[in-house]
């Protein structure tokens, strides 16, 4: 009866632990660490998958990172249903509520996402095989497709940037946080131009890449033209 009594009090002592970290406040710090991991990978897919667009060597970090988003980006599904939200200005914490709210928001578009995060990094790791079944459909051009509609997760960029400016504590923070999102936005503007501008001139033989006699220069050059390029067709 004592053994049993006391397992009884580990497994209340468990669920009264387990309701007071979970469902976590959009304020907390494990939150908001989560949500500067989820900018963090959204400004790498901003950055990553327009350059498909180059012969970009195989990279052993650029894969593990790219693992590393794909793992992040499904295990968010859960952390979503784990976080309070806000509904009509009041703070709701009842689990039921909070996964319908994000049925009827997110889930949808997240669960496709990484359905086709996993789609890709299968498709990716049969390629290797020249007998495989994804070389043989030529799935190539929808592995490319795929990772392109990953950049759809952008629509979460301004939630998560008003939520960083809504946690500021100060004006000075503000300030801070308004001078980093205008630098951000600028830069990454400027290298999705240089990679439409390079993909304008190389889908042509008589594009600005074979006039100016890019072909077979490395990345670091064909890049810096192909920013070049774009800058000075803004003037």
């Amino acid at each position: 009866l004592r053994s049993k009594s006391s397992l009884e009090v580990q497994e209340h002592r468990l669920a009264m632990t387990w309701n007071e970290r979970f469902p976590l406040h959009p304020s907390s710090r494990a939150r908001i660490f989560w949500d500067f991991c989820a900018m963090f990978f959204l400004c790498y897919d901003l950055v990553i998958i327009p350059m498909q667009v180059f012969d970009m060597p195989q990279s052993a970090f650029l894969e593990a990172l790219s693992m590393t988003c794909t793992i992040y980006w499904t295990l968010d599904i859960g952390a979503s249903m784990s976080t309070a939200v806000f509904i009509n200005g009041k703070l709701v914490s009842d689990s039921r509520r909070i996964w319908r709210q994000y049925a009827r928001t997110w889930m949808t578009l997240d669960v496709i996402l990484a359905v086709g995060d996993w789609t890709t990094v299968i498709f990716g790791t049969g390629a290797a095989d020249p007998m495989s079944l994804a070389r043989t459909l030529r799935t190539g051009r929808v592995v490319r497709m795929l990772r392109l509609a990953r950049l759809l997760r952008l629509m979460k960029m301004k939630r998560l940037v008003d939520d960083v400016k809504r946690r500021s504590s100060t004006e000075l923070v503000l300030f801070v946080v308004n001078v980093i999102q205008l630098f951000l936005s600028t830069a990454l503007l400027t290298h999705v131009l240089a990679c439409v501008w390079y993909l304008l001139g190389s889908s042509e033989t008589d594009g600005w890449v074979h006039t100016e006699g890019l072909v077979g220069n490395d990345l670091g050059t064909i890049y810096l033209m192909s920013m070049q390029w774009s800058l000075s067709r803004l003037h």
